[in-house]
């Protein structure tokens, strides 16, 4: 394989684990407000803790906004330079710095869930 295949190879991952973060961090972040009250009911409001779900959906809707500038830079990138390069490289700033930015809020939103989560069901089913 040629250096103008694996870059493009490289172009197709990075844009099918941006357009994974988008679809993860939206269906996170609505299923998590629409049955939230339903799975936690009166614990959420107990909770000393509850802050944290709150900054966990600030997390997914910041990782799904710079996901989708990520995305829509990488294609104008695509579309409009001729050159063969990998568009989250250093030649692509703003691109790089969203991709980046998408992976580390996504991650950290899911984190704060998940610890949320573990905490809040540790309190209610184990003695």
């Amino acid at each position: 394989m040629g250096k103008r295949e694996s870059v493009s190879k490289a172009n197709d991952y990075s844009m099918e684990a941006l357009k994974q973060i988008l679809t993860l961090s939206s269906g996170t972040l609505v299923l998590t407000v629409s049955f939230f009250k339903d799975i936690l009911g009166e614990s959420f409001s107990k909770s000393y803790f509850n802050i944290v779900v709150p900054v966990s959906w600030l997390c997914l809707a910041i990782s799904i906004w710079v996901a989708w500038s990520a995305l829509t830079d990488a294609s104008v990138s695509l579309g409009i330079d001729q050159k063969e390069d990998y568009l989250f490289s250093e030649d692509h700033p703003t691109a790089r710095f969203m991709a980046i930015a998408a992976q580390i809020t996504f991650s950290l939103g899911i984190s704060l869930l998940t610890l949320f989560c573990i905490v809040i069901f540790t309190k209610k089913y184990v003695p």
